[in-house]
């Protein structure tokens, strides 16, 4: 014999609708500071990453006795203005001066990874080159590296980038930092105000200063 339930209870159509109201509101109030607390945690990440490829650089420097500013070492003209991550996307640019991170002539600009990681600063190991690159022991400041396991793209997804150029510029007020373009994925330092006293730094660029 089949036993029939009776008077089944459920939701109505109200109570469905307010919990769905009382859910939609409590969302709205959390996102925000959901959303805070994730570009927190990824600014702080970059501003550990700049500190870290900063510090190897400055180790490479406290080896060798030179920053890594000239493309090929052993040959003098040939200074860099930008050091970037291999990997990652371009960032944006808000305007003017800002442009200068990537539109210098391309044998001003390198890989942190090749004066860092692979001693391989004018690129030409491929071809089993080591004339131009760092010396190496038993030279009495030799090349130690590598100086950082990798480098990869910041929280955004963009390259990290040094101005370099402000390592040898020359005059009272040089200046060089390790950058990130920031939540907005965009750089908005003037790499001129870079060099002036003191430094400007654009918008919510990460960045830190080696000299």
């Amino acid at each position: 014999m089949t036993e029939q339930i009776k008077n089944k209870e459920g939701f109505t159509l109200i109570e469905v609708i307010v919990v769905i109201a009382v859910v939609a509101v409590l969302a709205a109030m959390l996102t925000p500071t959901i959303t805070k607390h994730i570009d927190d945690a990824r600014t702080s990440t970059a501003q550990n990453d700049v500190t870290v490829i900063g510090a190897s650089m400055v180790n490479m420097y406290k080896d060798i006795g030179k920053w890594p500013i000239d493309s090929t070492p052993q040959v003098t003209g040939n200074n860099l203005y930008v050091i970037e991550t291999a990997g990652g996307t371009i960032p944006g640019f808000s305007g003017g001066g800002t442009t200068g991170w990537t539109t210098w002539a391309a044998n001003n600009r390198a890989s942190f990874e090749d004066h860092l990681i692979y001693n391989d600063p004018d690129e030409d190991d491929a071809n089993g080159e080591t004339a131009d690159d760092y010396p190496v022991a038993p030279s009495p400041f030799p090349w130690k590296g590598p100086y950082q396991v990798k480098f990869g793209a910041d929280p955004w997804g963009n390259k990290y980038y040094c101005n370099v150029i402000g390592l040898w510029y020359g005059g009272a007020y040089e200046a060089a930092f390790v950058l990130s373009a920031g939540s907005n994925g965009s750089i908005n330092t003037d790499v001129s105000q870079l060099l002036t006293d003191p430094p400007v730094i654009g918008s919510d660029d990460v960045t830190f200063r080696l000299k």
